[in-house]
């Protein structure tokens, strides 16, 4: 009896074990899969994250790509190559109302850029020039829409207009020119030029070489919200005109555009509005143009034939952008 108490025992001991073995098998065989179905969500999840970002990066790449070709072919062609089709996305070109949109709708997503171009010219920038713009380590301040800029042109010096507008023309070569007070247009056709300590108001113009100016030159150009004419026109290609002075009991002060065919150089001691246009400018010392409180000179100037007569490029106004997926 005693035998068989004890065997029973042990059956039923051995099949509890058994019994709590398997559950245990069976619950670390469940937590298992739960991990790994875990483990195989996040990594679907990342990857169709991955995905979507991947298609909305494609959609943004391609339409800012054709952003760019169409304002250079606005800029280089004409506008009416602005508008197009490439693939996937749709360029459209207003030149009325001189908005582009380029959008695309690909992946279930929408992607748009739109934005207002306008003509941009020399005389809106505080520094504009063809070949180069060299600030030296210097620093210009100007306001963020006079900001410089290279052209492929420059603007043509109408000498028939500030001829038939002169107050008087001044002609001969190696002359000198001090103290004097100049009002109007006054055009200097002679090369060796000496100009010192001048009060101007008005425009000069030097279709000559070497001018050189000396002492304090006041010059104030002639501009209100209609118009605006130049400080200083140099036609001469091969002309290198320096403005400021080495001396700082000196100091020149330029209100209104200065303009030359050939190359600026602003060294110190001068206060200057801007707009400073040529093929080469450059900077020998830091510059303030006071442009926003200088407005009335930042726009297209007399003097330099019909604005319309120019094939302006295009620089960016307001921009906005509109993305979208269902």
């Amino acid at each position: 009896m005693l035998v068989a108490v004890l065997t029973m025992f042990l059956v039923f001991t051995m099949s509890g074990v058994a019994v709590l073995n398997l559950s245990t098998f069976t619950a670390l065989e469940s937590q298992n899969a739960m991990q790994s179905l875990k483990n195989q969500y996040d990594v679907e999840s990342s990857v169709n994250v991955a995905m979507w970002k991947m298609q909305s990066l494609k959609n943004q790449y391609d339409v800012e790509s054709s952003v760019n070709v169409a304002m250079w072919k606005i800029n280089n062609v004409s506008d009416t190559f602005g508008s197009y089709e490439d693939g996937n996305v749709t360029v459209e070109y207003d030149s009325l109302t001189n908005e582009l949109v380029a959008s695309i709708d690909r992946f279930d997503k929408t992607y748009e850029i739109a934005m207002d171009l306008s003509d941009d010219h020399h005389f809106n920038r505080g520094i504009a020039a063809t070949d180069s713009i060299d600030l030296n380590n210097n620093t210009l301040t100007v306001a963020a829409d006079h900001s410089t800029r290279k052209f492929n042109f420059l603007p043509d010096a109408d000498i028939d207009y500030f001829t038939d507008n002169a107050t008087q023309v001044h002609t001969g070569y190696f002359k000198s020119f001090s103290g004097d007070t100049l009002n109007g247009i006054h055009i200097f056709t002679g090369s060796f030029l000496w100009l010192e300590d001048m009060v101007v108001n008005g425009t000069l113009v030097f279709t000559g070489r070497f001018i050189t100016f000396a002492g304090s030159m006041t010059i104030t150009a002639q501009a209100d919200t209609n118009y605006a004419y130049p400080a200083l026109v140099f036609t001469n290609a091969s002309e290198r005109v320096e403005i400021g002075t080495l001396d700082p009991a000196d100091t020149d002060r330029i209100s209104g555009a200065i303009y030359a065919k050939g190359t600026i150089l602003l060294m110190e001691n001068a206060e200057l509005t801007g707009p400073v246009i040529g093929r080469v400018v450059s900077l020998d010392d830091d510059y303030d143009f006071l442009d926003s409180e200088n407005n009335k000179y930042y726009k297209w100037t007399r003097g330099f034939g019909e604005y319309g007569n120019y094939s302006w490029p295009k620089h960016i106004g307001r921009w906005r952008v509109h993305s979208s997926h269902s």
